[in-house]
């Protein structure tokens, strides 16, 4: 996993990346995004995570310059929204912008940075960026900064979301369910502390957080109702707690709508606001 930096601009390192891993920087950037934003997402202690914590909006903007000149050359792109989640403020402003706010790494423009991450792409394909890079050391390892995380605000409230495929069948029975086992059919640790969080955490009164894979731009609004027992809908075992649904959020209305992006079926998203004064801001909106 790398973001690689050949120069301090992002938009003259993306033109000078060869097709195969311009595609994949893309993706890459994607999964830092997410290790930096989602708790719960692996790769927390990669020294690639740890060079842009702090430098969220930063990093979105390097991966959008990868998918301006992946499309530039031709090829489709679907990563780019995704990218937009974790910092919308940053779509269409330059790196210049990005420095006048000071949103920008201070390691962007050292020269052994740079200089290193020249010497790796060499390594990895000598016949493609000895022409490009002359005069660059070979050999050199990769130059690792540490991150700059500023101090993080205060999140004090929250809420849980549950992800399932179709909502209809959840109104229709009046209940929200996590299966007994994953998708590959086993219990996991991971697995096992979804199914102890969905016990616990939703009690009567808790307002739950519904994500269909059907309406992925919608957060559908459940208040729990009854405590959690084991139940069967469609010949699959669950356990599921009554709900009443009432109303739905608009994805982007989320200050960080990428936190919406954790892999997990039950997790939970932590917000600056409360979540009845992002409802309230939606409905007046």
């Amino acid at each position: 996993m790398q973001t690689f930096l050949p120069y301090p601009s992002f938009e003259a390192s993306a033109h000078v990346l060869d097709g195969p891993r311009l595609g994949k920087q893309r993706v890459e950037t994607l999964q830092i995004l997410r290790a930096l934003v989602v708790p719960t997402y692996g790769w927390q202690r990669h020294p690639a995570v740890a060079m842009w914590r702090g430098h969220v909006p930063a990093l979105t903007a390097y991966g959008l310059a990868m998918v301006r000149e992946w499309t530039a050359r031709g090829f489709a792109d679907a990563v780019a929204p995704q990218l937009l989640e974790f910092a919308p403020e940053v779509e269409g402003r330059s790196e210049r912008w990005l420095a006048q706010q000071g949103l920008l790494p201070s390691w962007v423009g050292d020269p052994l940075l740079h200089e290193s991450h020249r010497s790796k792409l060499i390594a990895k394909d000598p016949d493609v960026y000895r022409t490009l890079f002359p005069g660059t050391p070979e050999g050199l390892d990769y130059v690792w900064p540490g991150g700059e995380a500023p101090a993080e605000p205060t999140l004090e409230h929250g809420v849980w979301v549950l992800r399932v495929e179709a909502l209809e069948p959840w109104r229709t029975y009046e209940l929200l369910g996590l299966p007994a086992v994953d998708a590959r059919g086993r219990v996991t640790p991971a697995w096992r502390q979804q199914l102890r969080a969905f016990e616990d955490e939703l009690v009567t009164g808790v307002v739950v957080g519904v994500l269909s894979a059907e309406e992925p731009d919608l957060l559908h609004l459940a208040v729990v109702t009854g405590g959690a027992a084991p139940a069967t809908v469609h010949d699959v075992e669950y356990t599921a707690v009554g709900v009443r649904f009432e109303g739905n959020l608009e994805r982007g209305s989320l200050p960080v709508p990428a936190v919406l992006q954790n892999p997990r079926r039950f997790f939970h998203v932590r917000l600056v606001t409360p979540l009845e004064t992002l409802l309230g801001d939606a409905e007046d909106a």
